[in-house]
């Protein structure tokens, strides 16, 4: 009850989110780097200075096509499915102190599968919810972060709540909805390295699974995932957009080390960078075994037309 509540007022727009960054706040300096003030921003990293805040919003490592990544954003799958994914993070501490930044805070994601119907309405199928703790630091262009996550899975009334009284006499179609309902719920550990260019970043992950609670069957069992990936972003002069393409490949222990990957290519709008938040147009595929929790295991495979914009209060 206690991960639901917190994870709704993130999600909802925990009011500190709107608050400025509490510190004290030094003088600007110059970056070694050589980079202007303009070009550290649009990575996410503010201009030196030395600096001890609260409740700041500045992202160091992000994973853009991570299917579990933060962010606000929908995808049209196809005309009968839509998926969303609804997030946000806060820095509960932050230290500037020019080249070495670290953050600690805590972040939320709820991911939603609908499907429609003809009469317009688009009934909830699953809902994945996740919550967790994380810190990262950076030294120049490097930065590293590590997370402690709790990740869950449900099914909505789209699914059970409107099938016909034919389909409740077919056992098989039961016994399936059944083991559906077992649940799918976990506790996970995640580290990821990253190193980023004036125009790119690449990074590579290792995540651990610490604990899982349901199904009963994958019980005291202890996984191990790999994960690499890339985010390119060029702009279009004088076009207030840049283009940038986004890719994400997972190594799950769970299937033989199956590959899962993640692909976004589009537009971006505003800034030059992935690394800020800004709303953007593009094309996502995904091939691998499904991400949705109750579905866990089967394969996966669309194409689909998305959105996503901002997080909240930047």
């Amino acid at each position: 009850m206690i991960q639901r509540i917190l994870a709704a007022l993130f999600v909802m727009g925990f009011p500190l989110l709107s608050l400025p960054s509490l510190g004290m706040e030094g003088a600007y300096q110059n970056d070694p780097s050589g980079e202007s003030s303009h070009e550290m921003e649009a990575w996410g990293v503010p201009p030196a200075m030395d600096q001890i805040s609260y409740f700041d919003r500045t992202r160091l490592t992000y994973a853009y096509s991570d299917p579990f990544e933060v962010s606000l954003s929908v995808v049209l799958q196809d005309r009968k499915n839509i998926r969303t994914k609804v997030g946000n993070f806060i820095n509960l501490i932050h230290v500037n102190k020019g080249e070495r930044v670290f953050n600690f805070g805590i972040d939320a994601l709820f991911i939603a599968h609908f499907h429609g119907k003809r009469d317009w309405s688009t009934p909830l199928d699953t809902i994945d919810g996740r919550i967790g703790f994380f810190g990262d630091y950076k030294l120049d262009r490097w930065s590293v972060k590590l997370s402690l996550e709790h990740i869950s899975a449900h099914l909505a009334d789209g699914v059970y709540g409107g099938f016909s009284e034919e389909k409740a006499k077919d056992k098989q179609f039961m016994d399936h909805l059944t083991s559906l309902l077992a649940g799918y719920s976990r506790e996970f550990a995640k580290l990821m390295v990253s190193y980023a260019f004036s125009f790119a970043r690449f990074y590579a992950g290792i995540s651990q699974v610490l604990r899982i609670a349901t199904p009963d069957h994958l019980k005291g069992q202890r996984f191990t995932n790999f994960q690499g990936g890339q985010e390119i972003s060029m702009r279009v002069q004088p076009l207030p957009f840049s283009i940038f393409y986004a890719s994400d490949f997972q190594f799950v222990d769970e299937f033989d080390y199956g590959l899962n990957q993640s692909h976004h290519v589009g537009l971006s709008f505003m800034r030059h960078s992935l690394f800020k938040d800004t709303f953007k147009v593009y094309l996502h595929y995904f091939n691998g075994h499904d991400i949705r929790g109750v579905y866990w295991g089967k394969r996966d495979r669309f194409l689909g037309l998305g959105l996503s914009m901002p997080l909240f209060s930047l």
